[in-house]
């Protein structure tokens, strides 16, 4: 095809099937391109509506009503408004303005194109769900479901704290044990430690030397005087 336009999609009103593509001119210019024609061609032979113009922003605003009639004969009325705005406005050099009212087969809509964002791929009747259709929710229902989640609710609080006083006493009585069992050790230990402390030493023997003197005899010594 060559070059690279802008490309934009626009859902269209209802009435039609398949997109309005917008195809900016090259940097604004506002001629029709050769590529550009390709584009169209290309573009209609998949069903596509197409719009060729220069100012995006001004234009676009009233691309709904232009596709919503779904008769020929105001559409072309419409087709001539649309091609007399574009030429009162002070910055357009729009040379054409091009729409093509088709019809849509699925199909045909083969087209790969590297700035195609986007394609139809059924009818938009069958895509776009009206809000009406919705199915709306019973009021019965919904009020047992709400009571049913308030009894859950309650119940689970419920089961939460009877399971809470059965961990606490385990944990208490774990305490209370170990607790026993080192005030017993430490008892013991003192007890021994006293018993050690208090314990009289057992007595020594010992030997004494006992000095004997033989008293003399006072005859003999009588006589020796």
């Amino acid at each position: 095809m060559g070059g690279q336009p802008d490309l934009t999609i626009v859902t269209p009103s209802n009435g039609f099937n398949g997109f309005v593509i917008e195809l900016k001119t090259p940097k604004g210019t506002g001629e029709v391109k050769d590529n550009q024609v390709s584009w169209l061609e290309a573009l209609n032979k998949n069903g596509y509506r197409t719009l060729i113009s220069n100012d995006y922003t001004k234009i676009v605003l009233d691309i709904e009503e232009y596709f919503r009639v779904d008769k020929t004969k105001k559409l072309l009325k419409e087709i001539k408004n649309l091609t007399i705005k574009c030429k009162t406005l002070e910055s357009s050099k729009c040379k054409e303005v091009v729409i093509r009212q088709i019809g849509y087969k699925v199909d045909e809509t083969k087209l790969n194109l590297r700035y195609l964002t986007s394609r139809m791929e059924d009818k938009p009747e069958q895509i776009q769900v009206p809000v009406t259709s919705e199915k709306k929710k019973d009021p019965k229902r919904v009020a047992a479901g709400k009571r049913l989640a308030a009894i859950s609710k309650i119940a689970k609080e419920r089961k939460k704290k009877l399971a809470e006083p059965r961990e606490s006493p385990n944990n208490d009585s774990m305490i209370t044990y170990i607790g026993v069992a080192i005030a017993l050790i430490s008892l013991v230990l003192a007890y021994k430690t006293q018993q050690r402390e208090t314990k009289e030493p057992e007595s020594e023997f010992i030997p004494k030397t006992v000095e004997v003197t033989k008293r003399p005899d006072e005859s003999k010594l009588d006589s020796l005087e």
